[in-house]
């Protein structure tokens, strides 16, 4: 399995289109759980399920970092914290905590192989995650608030973040700059990549 690192080939990095890539890769497993394609973009692709929202993020013009992403949203859309899948492989206790926290990827055919490694290891190890089980994604919730010291930041950044998800599944890229923005300090990765795709469709005019 590859953790931490860069996978890389000749290819050029700006060729990588990750909304392509996800529908060939991760459309043969998705699609069987019932999720559908959403979101096709080359930095932001979508999966949902009446259960759950799966997300892969692409930063491609500064990190090349690639992250997936699952929300619980049953009965009320994001109810759950998003969790990255290193936050699930941890919480299952695989052994390697840093698999795929931070990965960065160069061509199209790396980009490919990370997915699959990535959807696999989901799959094996967190399948209850997949079809949106309200337990686990409990017990992580509480195991995350346990462990990531970024959770208990204090009211205003917890408040901050609600207002983020809540503004980000309406598409509305102004609230959520207004929110995160005055916390870039604290911000996750994930966070990070987040208000950085809201300004870039404030600046396009983009949705």
């Amino acid at each position: 399995m590859q953790g931490v690192g860069t996978l890389r080939s000749n290819r050029r990095m700006d060729d990588i289109d990750i909304g392509k890539v996800s529908d060939s890769v991760l459309g043969p497993v998705l699609l069987p759980l019932q999720f559908r394609p959403v979101v096709q973009r080359p930095d932001h692709a979508q999966w949902k399920s009446d259960a759950v929202t799966f997300d892969i993020i692409f930063d491609r013009t500064n990190s090349y970092e690639l992250d997936m992403i699952l929300t619980r949203h049953r009965g009320l859309v994001h109810r759950f914290d998003p969790f990255s899948l290193w936050q699930i492989l941890r919480f299952k206790g695989t052994g390697a905590p840093n698999d795929f926290s931070n990965v960065q990827v160069t061509s199209t055919d790396a980009a490919r192989a990370l997915l699959l490694q990535m959807i696999h290891a989901l799959v094996e190890k967190g399948p209850e995650f997949l079809s949106g089980s309200r337990e686990a994604f409990t017990a992580l919730r509480r195991w995350n608030a346990r462990n990531d010291a970024a959770y208990t930041d204090g009211v205003a950044l917890r408040g901050a973040r609600e207002r983020a998800r809540r503004a980000w599944a309406r598409q509305d890229y102004k609230a959520v700059v207004a929110a995160l923005e005055p916390h870039l300090r604290r911000l996750t990765g994930s966070e990070l990549k987040r208000l950085e795709i809201a300004t870039t469709r404030l600046r396009t005019g983009s949705r």
